[in-house]
């Protein structure tokens, strides 16, 4: 439902109190449903299907949480839960919501971060603040002792969103390759295979 309709809607129903009353209950009912399809309830990010939009950004970061299956076995579903819920919120602060960027939970314990208006050499330092205040958290809040690890790529022209996911998605099995707790950047070299030069 466009602003428009829910203008024209109000506008229809002024003339009768029952039908504006339930007019009104019905729009909250709809962007509290909206909201519900949009965010993952667990971490408050958005949810994947944001991604499937066609967004510009300058530049995507993949994140994911170190070895999440033993946090998972050593406190349980619910110290994996929150871990996701407060590294979604850190994700989330990290980013300037009110200038386009945006975090979303792509999966499991995968996070992508679309950043606007933001150089690569920004990213990076942006991301690697991050990773160590991950630690930082992890440990505050759950009393255990884990990281992340981060892909990132940045526009060129020609690469849609899809496209710069997958790229940082390889810069992210990258950075696992390479021990973890760490940002990679992903590149490509002239013979065209694929390098991506570690960062941290």
């Amino acid at each position: 439902m466009t602003n428009n309709e829910i203008e024209r809607l109000i506008a229809l129903a002024k003339d009768n109190e029952e039908l504006l009353r339930l007019t009104r209950k019905l729009l909250k009912e709809y962007k509290k449903l909206e909201e519900e399809v949009s965010h993952d309830a667990l971490t408050g990010t958005l949810n994947r299907r944001i991604l499937e939009k066609d967004i510009d950004y300058d530049v995507v970061v993949m994140c994911d949480v170190d070895n999440f299956k033993q946090i998972n076995d050593t406190l349980g579903h619910k110290g994996g839960d929150k871990a996701l819920a407060v590294l979604g919120e850190l994700f989330t602060d990290t980013c300037r919501t009110n200038k386009g960027d945006f975090v979303s939970r792509y999966g499991g314990d995968e996070f992508a971060i679309v950043l606007k208006n933001c150089s690569i050499e920004d990213a990076i330092n942006k991301m690697n603040k991050v990773r160590e205040e991950a630690k930082k958290v992890l440990r505050r809040e759950l009393g255990y002792d884990g990281s992340i690890s981060v892909g990132i790529t940045e526009y060129e022209p020609g690469k849609d969103l899809k496209c710069a996911i997958q790229q940082a998605d390889l810069a992210l099995y990258n950075s696992k390759e390479l021990g973890k707790d760490r940002v990679t950047v992903y590149k490509v070299s002239e013979n065209k295979k694929v390098l991506e030069k570690e960062i941290s």
